[in-house]
Order: C-alpha cells, then sequence, then structure tokens
C-alpha cells in the first residue's frame, strides 16, 4: 500500500472531493493491498485526513477465489498508479467485465484507449 507508487493519495484526494456524493449514494471503496514497510499507517492517516472513515476500508491482500470473489462484489476496479510493469490487477479486473478507471501510470492506456471509451487523468 504505498501510496505515491500506487496513487492512493490522489485517489482519496479525489473521493474527498465527491464525499458528499458517496454518502448520499452508499458508495464505497475498498482498499486491497500488503502492508509494506508499515505504509498503512499513512494511508490510514490520508483517510483520517479527509475524514473518509466511512466511505474507505482497508483490506489485506486476497488471491484465488477470494480475489475472484472481490472483484465480483464491486462496480469498478480503479487504479491510479503513478507507474506500473505490466497492471495485473486491471486485466484480472477486465477479465470479470468490470469496468476499470486508470491511470496514464499504469502502462495500459494505449491498449485499452483503442478498445473502450474512456477519460485518462494525468498523475
Amino acid at each position: 500500500l504505498d501510496c505515491m507508487h500506487k496513487g492512493l493519495d490522489l485517489l482519496l484526494s479525489g473521493i474527498n472531493g465527491i464525499s458528499d456524493f458517496c454518502r448520499y449514494n452508499n458508495v464505497k471503496l475498498a482498499i486491497y493491498g500488503p502492508d509494506i514497510l508499515d505504509r498503512k499507517k499513512i494511508l490510514k492517516g490520508l483517510i483520517s485526513k479527509f475524514n473518509l472513515e466511512d466511505i474507505v476500508s482497508l483490506h489485506n491482500p486476497v488471491c484465488g477465489q477470494d480475489k475472484v470473489e472481490a472483484l465480483l462484489k464491486n462496480d469498478i476496479f480503479i487504479q491510479t498508479s503513478r507507474f506500473e510493469g505490466m497492471p495485473l490487477g486491471i486485466l484480472e479486473a477486465m477479465s470479470f467485465g468490470l469496468p476499470c478507471i486508470i491511470t496514464k501510470g499504469t502502462n495500459l492506456v494505449i491498449i485499452i484507449s483503442a478498445k473502450i471509451t474512456y477519460s485518462i487523468y494525468s498523475t
């Protein structure tokens, strides 16, 4: 859960900008990933700073059938990475037909843009 690499600071800032909408429409954001080098503290601090505890939940990484279930119970997949090699999470989400919101840093913009209507946000 590296805020800088994965762009989670950008994501939480964006959610903060639409937090009233999220609350009114019961929109929730579930973030999955490992707590490497105690970086989850930074993420929790941002969630608290923006007062998003009722919107954003943090989860440990999932794999196998647990990952499939996590993907299927959500409506969209968001990846706001500033840089990536081959973002498997996006490919997995797309394989289940989930719409994806991605940034240029995810490295799949050229491939995806040829196939779908999209908006790209700078990181």
